[in-house]
């Protein structure tokens, strides 16, 4: 029974590097070196200075759009020493419009600060290296 497993188990690991060799390629992409466009990003929620209570949920509503997208993200980072809070990075590549929809539940403590200031930051880079940032403040009450 023993054998049976480790057989098992060491035709699993098999597979799995085999997948995964598999799926890893040279970007072959043609990129437009003429490309200046930059990516436009619509930041719908939050507004901006909104406050949220420690324990809100933080959405963070948008679209971004270019003629090919390569990379998102999503970063919410405390002003006072940008730490990072959240983060989330939408699988984007090679789209034209991508909506994104994410939700940070916020958790923070200050001691005696009133609120805490962050920065909600979204990034969208297209194959050409062009990239189109929004930046939005939050407040967070302890």
């Amino acid at each position: 029974m023993k054998n049976i497993k480790k057989h098992t188990y060491l035709a699993l690991v098999i597979s799995s590097l085999l997948f995964t060799a598999a799926c890893k390629k040279q970007d072959d992409h043609k990129h437009d070196e003429k490309d200046t466009t930059v990516p436009v990003v619509t930041v719908t929620v939050p507004m901006d200075m909104q406050t949220y209570k420690s324990g809100d949920s933080v959405f963070v509503k948008g679209t971004v759009t270019d003629n090919s997208l390569h990379e998102l993200s999503i970063v919410i980072t405390r002003d006072s020493d940008t730490s990072e809070l959240y983060r989330d990075e939408p699988v984007v590549h090679d789209m034209t419009s991508y909506t994104f929809n994410s939700v940070w539940l916020s958790g923070l403590s200050s001691g005696s600060v009133a609120f805490i200031p962050a920065t909600v930051t979204i990034t969208a880079e297209d194959h050409a290296g062009n990239k189109g940032i929004k930046k939005v403040g939050i407040r967070i009450v302890p």
